[in-house]
């Protein structure tokens, strides 16, 4: 027994320090405006401002409340640190877990963390995403209602912890609450823990919240504007999608990926159906109700990442129900994949190179902005760079750090934004011309401010007049260190 621990541990901690270098080369590769807008609410929660009290957001606490404590422990005072800090804690958290799952379920927990992680780089798995957040601890929380080998108060805590991150995944957290529920009818003390760790996470966070502004933002804008805009069909459709992706003829890998585990999947059910029917249809639910984007499995990275709890789920339920004499079919697929995803996930990468690439465009807007701001200067940018405020240390004059087309398209956000513009103080707009997301201010723009340039050449930085009349010699010779001109 002390043999095999000490082995499946150290197999846990090989992996775990693989994850980690894979991770270090991409700690600053690719600039995404859903983690940077993580980052600077976490800078606001951090400076005593409520969730949902003075910006709009539909997205669920979780993942704001945990870049805030990353911040306030780490204090990192530049883009570099932050975001570096950030896909630090993703590579700790995934070694962390990957370790807790190799030692527990041992092959099979060693099988689906090489295949998840395998993909990881492939759809974002190592930014700072609640869709990268969930991963482990969803496939944990759905093993343990068929394991129940575990404390069921850290379970509850665990599914739970869920729920404050991707409000897409509710229902699957709701049927495994009522169905660990159910399993435990019979014993009140149990039944006691699951509740009591349910409501902790949401506990914890109450403090940061403000509750009315909540239900507004993040449910009811999400039911009646957000969802109908970008829902992709059915229920039923992730249903029939579990059969009818085997006849994709998609030839691209992750495609070819996903076809494979679900055809262990299906090998699994008909094996394991017989003898128990309920348990083997319960996983094949808990997948759909993972489902909730139902994107082309061709789509990847920008396009593909909301789809990354679905392809764990159905990594980990294929390697869970099939026989343990079958265990060398996704050891197959995994030997597949690395010809194709490690080869990559390998690559050395200068973090500097990535740094100036990603993130530098970012910084050559922020800093004029930090030269020249007054103390109560107010920064518009359209349609989103969350680091632009974060580095400027400024905030927007209405309740939007972000602003796209389906919220143009709402009519009380953009008659928000148009009844702003006069009471509010703009000193500052970034605005791309012929902006998609919110059209129709070029000619205010044109008329009210200045436009920069950067070695003769405009950007989209529009400075109000009497910020550019009021600089002194100081800020002068800092923009001209930028090579700035107005």
């Amino acid at each position: 027994m002390k043999k095999s621990f000490l082995l499946w541990t150290g197999l846990g901690l090989t992996l775990s320090l693989i994850i980690y270098w894979i991770y270090s080369q991409h700690f600053l590769h690719i600039s995404f405006v859903d983690e940077e807008d993580y980052f600077l609410i976490g800078k606001y929660l951090n400076n005593g401002i409520k969730l949902y009290s003075k910006y709009f957001s539909h997205h669920q606490p979780g993942a704001y409340a945990i870049s805030g404590l990353i911040q306030k422990i780490t204090k990192p005072n530049s883009i570099y640190l932050l975001v570096k800090r950030h896909r630090q804690f993703m590579a700790v958290w995934s070694m962390g877990w990957c370790l807790f799952l190799v030692i527990k379920y041992r092959m099979r927990g060693l099988l689906a963390c090489l295949a998840i992680e395998a993909i990881s780089l492939t759809y974002f798995k190592n930014m700072f995403l609640p869709e990268s957040l969930v991963i482990y601890p969803l496939i944990f929380g759905a093993s343990q209602v068929f394991d129940d080998n575990f404390d069921n108060f850290w379970w509850a805590t665990c599914v739970s912890f869920i729920s404050t991150l991707l409000a897409p995944l509710w229902p699957i957290v709701l049927v495994l609450f009522l169905a660990k529920l159910w399993v435990k009818k019979k014993y009140r003390k149990e039944v006691l823990k699951i509740i009591l760790g349910g409501l902790t996470p949401w506990l914890i966070l109450l403090p940061t919240i403000d509750i009315k502004n909540y239900f507004y933002d993040a449910i009811f804008v999400n039911l009646k504007y957000y969802i109908p805009q970008v829902d992709n069909g059915s229920w039923w459709l992730s249903v029939s999608r579990l059969i009818s992706l085997l006849f994709t003829k998609s030839g691209d890998i992750q495609a070819i990926t996903i076809k494979l585990f679900l055809i262990i999947l299906w090998i699994g059910t008909v094996t394991r159906f017989k003898s128990n029917k309920i348990k083997t249809t319960l996983m094949l639910v808990l997948i759909v109700l993972t489902d909730t984007r139902r994107q082309e499995i061709t789509k990847i990275g920008f396009d593909g990442f909301h789809g990354l709890p679905w392809i764990a789920m159905i990594i980990w339920m294929s390697i869970k129900i099939i026989p343990k004499k079958l265990l060398f079919m996704p050891l197959v697929v995994i030997l597949f994949m690395s010809d194709r995803y490690w080869n990559s996930n390998l690559i050395k990468r200068d973090l500097d190179t990535d740094y100036y690439v990603h993130y530098s465009q970012q910084i050559d807007v922020g800093e004029p902005i930090k030269i020249m701001k007054k103390a109560d200067s107010k920064v518009f940018v359209v349609p989103d760079k969350p680091l632009i405020y974060w580095h400027s240390d400024t905030a927007p004059p209405n309740k939007f750090v972000f602003f796209y087309k389906w919220m143009n398209n709402t009519g009380f956000m953009r008659q928000e934004i148009e009844g702003s513009v006069d009471k509010e103080n703009f000193d500052f707009w970034v605005y791309p011309w012929e902006n998609q997301d919110l059209p129709g201010f070029e000619n205010y723009l044109t008329k009210n401010y200045v436009r920069l340039k950067r070695g003769g050449e405009y950007v989209n930085l529009y400075v109000k007049q009497d910020i550019i009349d009021g600089l002194n010699e100081e800020q002068k010779m800092k923009l001209s260190f930028y090579n700035y001109e107005y």
